[in-house]
Parts: C-alpha cells; sequence; structure tokens
C-alpha cells in the first residue's frame, strides 16, 4: 500500500532506513506498509481480519510480523498489523472512532499527521451547523466525519486514492451515508466544483525529503497561491497550519484572515487556525480588528456531544485583539513579589505562542511577568480562569533546600535558565511527581537565577 503519490519519497525512505542498518524485521515492516495496494475491496475484508486485530491489540507487532508473515491466513496479515500499530499510535488521539471495529486506517502515516479529535470536534463548532462543507484535504477523513455528523452537508477532497478509499469506507462504518467522497487533486476540483458555506483545507507540511516545514510557502497545496481560487467558492475559509508558523507572517502573506485561533488539547498547542472571510474590507481585515483567540480543550470526545452541537467544555480560553499583543508593556516582578503562598501562574503553551503578556497584566490586576524575557507571572491574587497552570508558591529554594531534596518527588520546569529541566533534574536525583513542582527561571529586569519550589493547584 503506498502512502506516498510520489513514488522518490519512498524510495528515498528505504535508503534512508537502510543507511541507518534498522534491523531487518522493522524494513520488512516498512516494506509491506506500502506494498498492500486492494484499498478498493477494504469492504470484503473478512471478519477474521479484524478478529485478529482485536486478538493482537496488544502483541508485540515485530514479533508478530515474524510469527505471521508466512502462514496462510484469509486476509493480508501485514494490514493487519497496520491496524494494530495505527490503534496503538491513535488510543487517546482518536477513542471515539477506535470504537468502530471495521474503522480502517490506509496506512500509517496518517496516524501520524490526522487531527486530534478534540481539535477536530473544535473545527466542527467553528463551521456551524447545517452548512455545505467542502474538507479539501481529508486526509483519513477525521475532520471531514466530525462536520458530517453535526448536521453538515459535507464533501470530502483527497488526492490519495488509498485514504480516498478509506474515507469512503470509514463513512459507511460510522453511518455518514450523506457524505460524500472525491478523490481528486483539489485545486483542480475546486474550479469547477459548487460553491459551498464552509471550505477546510490542511495543507500538507511535509517535502519532497519527508521532512517537516512550517511556511506557508512549503505547503502543499500552497495556500498562499490558491487562496483566491478557493475564496470564490466560499464566504469562510478555515486553514489548519503549523502551531511554529510566526502569526504576524501569516496575516501579511494571507490577507483575508479575520481570525487566528491557537488550538490546545491540555496545554499543548496542536495547531494554529487561520479563518478568512471572501467577503472583505480594507476595515475587517486590518491586524486592529483581526481575532485572536487561545482554546486549550479536554481530549475526550463523545460522539452524541458531537452530533447535538454541545460546545466542549473549555480548560480554559482567552481572546484579544491581535493589536493588543505584546510583552512589553508587562509589569516585571520584584523580589518583594516572590512570597509564601502567592500564585505562579504557567501559560498554556498557545499562550506562549502568542505572547499576550500585556494583556494579562491589563486584565488581572496585580499579575506581573517574571522576567523581560520569562514568560510566567506571579501575583498574590488568585485567578481561576487564568489560561494555563496554577501553582502555590511554598519556598524560594536555596543550595540547602535542593541538596535535601536528593531521592523526593519533584517535577522540573524551566523557562528561560541557563539549565535544562532535564539536567536539572538529573543532577538532584529527583522522581517524578504530579503535584509537587520545581521552576528554574530567571527573575527581574536583572534576570536573576532562582528556584521556586511549588504545589500545582490547578
Amino acid at each position: 500500500m503506498q502512502c506516498n503519490t510520489n513514488q522518490e519519497v519512498v524510495i528515498n525512505n528505504f535508503y534512508k532506513l537502510w543507511n541507518r542498518k534498522i534491523e531487518s524485521t522493522v524494513l520488512y515492516i516498512f516494506l509491506v506498509e506500502i506494498r498492500y495496494k486492494d484499498m478498493k475491496n477494504l469492504d470484503s475484508l473478512p471478519q477474521e481480519f479484524y478478529e485478529y486485530v482485536e486478538k493482537n491489540i496488544f502483541s508485540d507487532c515485530d514479533r508478530l510480523i515474524l510469527k505471521d508473515r508466512d502462514r496462510d491466513y484469509p486476509f493480508p496479515v501485514e494490514f493487519a498489523i497496520t491496524q494494530i500499530r495505527c490503534r496503538r499510535k491513535t488510543a487517546s488521539k482518536l477513542s471515539w472512532l477506535n470504537g468502530y471495529t471495521r474503522f480502517i486506517y490506509p496506512c500509517g502515516q496518517v496516524a501520524e499527521q490526522t487531527t486530534h479529535q478534540a481539535v477536530a470536534r473544535y473545527h466542527s463548532m467553528l463551521a456551524g451547523h447545517g452548512k455545505r462543507v467542502a474538507d479539501l484535504t481529508a486526509g483519513l477523513g477525521v475532520d471531514a466525519f466530525t462536520m458530517a455528523l453535526a448536521s453538515n452537508k459535507v464533501t470530502a477532497v483527497e488526492y490519495d486514492s488509498a485514504r480516498a478509499e478509506a474515507i469512503r469506507h470509514n463513512a459507511a462504518v460510522i453511518g455518514l451515508n450523506d457524505l460524500t467522497t472525491v478523490h481528486a487533486d483539489c485545486t483542480e476540483w475546486i474550479g469547477t466544483s459548487p460553491d459551498f458555506d464552509v471550505i477546510f483545507i490542511d495543507p500538507a507540511r511535509r517535502d519532497d525529503a519527508d521532512s517537516r516545514t512550517f511556511r506557508l510557502s512549503d505547503s502543499l497545496p500552497d495556500i498562499i497561491s490558491c487562496r483566491s481560487k478557493i475564496l470564490e467558492k466560499t464566504n469562510l475559509l478555515m486553514v489548519k497550519v503549523s502551531p511554529f508558523l510566526d502569526i504576524s507572517s501569516a496575516i501579511r502573506e494571507l490577507p483575508e484572515t479575520c481570525e487566528i485561533h491557537s488550538v490546545c488539547v491540555r496545554g499543548e498547542c496542536k495547531e494554529i487556525m487561520i479563518i478568512m472571510s471572501g467577503v472583505t474590507t480594507e476595515s475587517t481585515c486590518t491586524p486592529g480588528n483581526i481575532t485572536v483567540k487561545v482554546v486549550d480543550l479536554p481530549q475526550d470526545v463523545d460522539r452524541g456531544e458531537i452530533e447535538c452541537g454541545v460546545m466542549p467544555c473549555l480548560i480554559s480560553s482567552f481572546e484579544c485583539l491581535f493589536s493588543e499583543l505584546g510583552n512589553s508593556d508587562a509589569p516585571v516582578a520584584v523580589s518583594e513579589d516572590i512570597s509564601v503562598g502567592s500564585y505562579l501562574y504557567d501559560p498554556n503553551a498557545g499562550m506562549h505562542k502568542i505572547g499576550a503578556g500585556s494583556k494579562l497584566c491589563r486584565d488581572l490586576p496585580g499579575l506581573k511577568r517574571m522576567g523581560p524575557n520569562t514568560d510566567i507571572y506571579v501575583s498574590a491574587s488568585y485567578y481561576e480562569n487564568f489560561p494555563g497552570r496554577i501553582f502555590r508558591i511554598d519556598r524560594l529554594a536555596d543550595k540547602k533546600f535542593i541538596k535535601s531534596l536528593k531521592g523526593e518527588g519533584r517535577s522540573v520546569v524551566t523557562r528561560n535558565y541557563p539549565v535544562p529541566a532535564s539536567s536539572l533534574k538529573a543532577s538532584m536525583g529527583l522522581k517524578e511527581d504530579d503535584t509537587k513542582f520545581l521552576f528554574g527561571m530567571r527573575m527581574g529586569a536583572r534576570d536573576k537565577n532562582i528556584i521556586l519550589d511549588c504545589t500545582r493547584i490547578k
């Protein structure tokens, strides 16, 4: 089963593995994963195929390959082992879809690249309900399925034939009989397509050498060059991009941008979502009017809640204008602000991404940034809705206290500190702990190195 449309990529990846002297078993697994091509007969896979996957879901896949590759099974055993690997990799990422026994992964790569179920649900909330929606880069189909469950009429467009067949098969498994699957190059298909209320696109962010790329101009399709053609077909274009993309650059390159969403799952930034409007004026898409939102989502998803259109219970949320971003006006903490019982505030990754320290300190009286380049905050006041983790300061750790911690439980976090967290933890001989933390950071205008002993309270 060939996952990459460019044969050279497959060959190059093979030689990369060979040059690294990977064991023959792993090479065999790689080769069989790209060999299975009978994707048009997914519906005819026998019951024994699914029973094998379920029976061996916790088995060692390398041993399964060695044990079963030469046995006579009434199904492609290598493809079954690919299902096992993918289901393990997506156990929490796609838990509700993995609940369908006959849900198929066309290849291992889609398990790596597919949208997290919580993020897909958020996309569905942004798209709305009862809309005509096109997903131009459907991949495994998670976004298309989630939007279809929310009573939208969805067309899923996918360039890779194996993935397109898997979408068609999986839509039937889920019971989405009205979802339309199109096997086509979306940049060509959009020219003759009907209009849509919403168009969603997640451009591929890997180059010909299968290395990650982050710039919009390096994505496939190139959203910069094809956006005008797409916006002729819709008034709302949703573009999923890398969480490492520079927001300012994106706004310059995509002047139709009206909203930026930094989307996190349990504090980890998963993506930047750019919302573009097909109906814009100079006054609606200036930086002063572009809305920036940061949401932190729980990872669990329930199909019934998707169908009902229930907004997920957010862990936290934050909103401001693009023109309000920046940290230069945030007050900086002094030694007197570090006291036992005060609160330490660690923004989630989405907040770190956008850099909204000045806005946070204006909205939360008494909040101060720990240092000019240290994106962590302190206050004597408790702000329950802060977009990130909250800790109580137990002490300013001196050398004697740090020495006494050897063998104790502490998680270690560093922010703008000369020693990495892993090295600091190893040097102290600490065990992992979910509630007790040591924070190493530079504090104040003079960037003084300090370590704080804290207890997590949220």
